[in-house]
């Protein structure tokens, strides 16, 4: 499938601080489009808003009695948690390509950054230049991506928004990533990752979860893998852990398989743990009491 059609298949409807909730049919839709496409708009950029209008789920409580395991569906995408993700994304990328194995950009990496259209390269390297004053390893990548793209003066594309270019940055670095022979982040990449906050780790897994779900994107699949054991351990459950699912402990009615696996994306300090299932079978995250989840 060309590269960017499969970018093109993520479409999400945002909001929640935490789950983010997936439209199927509407994604499969935009998919076909896309194919009909000689250049897509925006590389990695997820359609938020058609997929919000498709989604019916039902937003849940967020009391330890009342998560239900039900998707959520609120009405506003907080832009300032993807900022967040894309910026650590950044930081992330910047020091994998200047500390680790791979210090070229590999053919895939090339592939999203000669495919931009007009504009959206000077969009693309200003989200790396707010960065670059900070940061001895952005300020390398900006350079070297300049090299790669040309950012025409004069034009810009209308919006800036993080959220057009989270799914970019995540299959660009799951790209570098796994182009060395570890397949694993380096320190300084770890360190950007680490700590994500709830709504953080909700927005990086939900986005990069659909990689792996739609396409079977392995790479992605091993940089998710990575950063869920990048986050620190507080309690029996860890990001990463393995865990099933008691239905009778969840009030229903369920949107899920009682014989599912999941994964843990985060642990929260309020009697709730936000999962996500086994990929080949869905990518939305969801929310449970602690007390449902025992390992598998």
């Amino acid at each position: 499938m060309d590269k960017r059609a499969r970018l093109f298949r993520h479409d999400v409807a945002r909001a929640s601080p935490c789950v983010a909730v997936w439209a199927t049919a509407k994604a499969r839709a935009t998919s076909t489009h896309s194919r009909q496409r000689t250049k897509s708009p925006t590389r990695g950029k997820s359609s938020r808003s058609a997929a919000t209008a498709t989604a019916t789920a039902t937003a849940t409580a967020t009391a330890t009695d009342h998560v239900g395991g039900r998707r959520y569906a609120p009405p506003v995408a907080d832009e300032r948690v993807t900022k967040s993700v894309v910026d650590r994304l950044i930081k992330a990328l910047a020091a994998q390509l200047n500390t680790g194995e791979t210090v070229v950009f590999t053919p895939e990496t090339l592939d999203h950054l000669h495919g931009m259209n007009p504009g959206q390269p000077v969009e693309f390297l200003d989200m790396i230049r707010a960065l670059a004053s900070d940061d001895q390893h952005v300020e390398k990548l900006l350079h070297r991506m300049s090299d790669e793209i040309a950012a025409e003066v004069g034009l810009s594309a209308p919006s800036s928004a993080a959220h057009q270019w989270l799914g970019t940055f995540i299959s660009i670095l799951a790209e570098q990533v796994g182009a060395s022979r570890t397949a694993a982040l380096v320190p300084d990449a770890v360190a950007a990752l680490t700590g994500l906050s709830r709504a953080e780790a909700c927005e990086f897994f939900a986005e990069a979860g659909s990689f792996v779900h739609y396409d079977r994107d392995q790479r992605v699949l091993d940089l998710i893998r990575n950063v869920a054991r990048s986050q620190p351990r507080e309690a029996r459950l860890g990001p990463g852990d393995r865990v099933k699912l008691t239905p009778d402990l969840v009030p229903g009615p369920h949107l899920f398989d009682p014989d599912w696996h999941f994964f843990v994306v985060f642990v929260g300090d309020d009697g709730t743990v936000d999962v996500q299932p086994e990929l080949v079978m869905e990518c939305t995250i969801q929310r449970f009491p602690t007390s449902a989840l025992t390992r598998a």
